[in-house]
């Protein structure tokens, strides 16, 4: 009995010597701290948004692109960039060579200023990729690229277009005048607004209003510059020839305007109101200075 006893004390001691043993190895394991790697990001809103584009409008407006890294840190930290692509330093864009995050912080902001002068034509348009490349913390495998596609940005100021264009055509027709009737601007919105365009389609011939004194007809278009990048005509149905059944109405495809070279591509369809049957569908017209 007593040997009994004495055995099966050893044994449980044993078993609580290995649970206190495990137990001790289990807490350095789970006590250890893990710090896990610092990394430079472009600190866009989700992981895949590594591309925008930058409107340089004639104030040069810079463009901020927010980079952060992972963690805090006691000391400022400098992050280093390279720039490739189509743009070019100093004649469509300035930018630095790196910025400091300081202590304390893990944000802050690449400032992108791009050069108006550099855009001669509003339709070039440059990609410029900015590459985290260095300093005191590499960069992040899935967000230390960003592209950014640059291009001008002329702001519409709708007075600005009245007056007249010699070198309006209608595809391999002129040039021929028209003119932007002073005083027609009206504006519907924050971006959008009509005015009043003379002798679309050359209807009644140049030298013959000029030679008479005739004002000559105008319509009314409509823009829409509310995309950027799509900057909208169009022609709302009207009557086209004041002493006539043509009327002008929009065509199947939607016109567009540059504030920026103070043209306007205009596309309709001249129809007879009393039939509606086309007089001359899908017409082009580009009004041109």
């Amino acid at each position: 009995m007593k040997k009994f006893f004495k055995y099966t004390f050893i044994a449980v001691s044993g078993l609580g010597l290995v649970s206190i043993v495990s137990c001790k190895k289990n807490n350095l394991v789970v006590d250890k701290e893990v710090i896990a790697p610092a990394y430079a990001k472009f600190n866009t809103v989700k992981d895949a948004d590594t591309i925008g584009t930058y409107y340089i409008k004639s104030d040069n407006t810079p463009f901020k692109l927010p980079v952060g890294v992972t963690n805090v840190s006691g000391a400022d930290r400098t992050i280093q960039f390279t720039y490739t692509g189509t743009a070019a330093a100093g004649t469509q864009y300035t930018a630095p060579a790196s910025i400091v995050i300081k202590a304390g912080q893990t944000l802050d902001s690449l400032t992108i200023s791009g050069l108006f002068a550099g855009y001669s034509s509003s339709t070039r348009k440059d990609t410029l990729i900015i590459s985290i490349s260095g300093g005191d913390v590499p960069a992040s495998a899935y967000k230390g690229v960003y592209r950014l596609v640059l291009r001008k940005y002329c702001t519409v100021v709708l007075p600005d277009f009245y007056g007249d264009y010699m070198n309006t055509k209608d595809g391999t027709y002129g040039p021929y005048f028209t003119n932007i009737v002073a005083g027609s601007a009206v504006s519907t919105g924050p971006t959008s607004g009509s005015i009043n365009v003379t002798n679309v389609w050359d209807y009644y011939g140049v030298l013959q209003d000029m030679n008479s004194g005739a004002p000559l007809p105008s319509i009314t278009i409509n823009l829409d510059w509310a995309d950027p990048a799509n900057f909208k005509v169009t022609i709302p149905d009207q009557k086209f020839v004041t002493d006539d059944d043509i009327w002008i109405k929009p065509a199947t495809t939607i016109g567009s305007f540059s504030s920026c070279d103070q043209t306007f591509t205009l596309r309709y369809t001249l129809y007879y109101k009393s039939t509606g049957l086309n007089y001359y569908a899908n017409q082009v017209t580009i009004v041109t200075r």
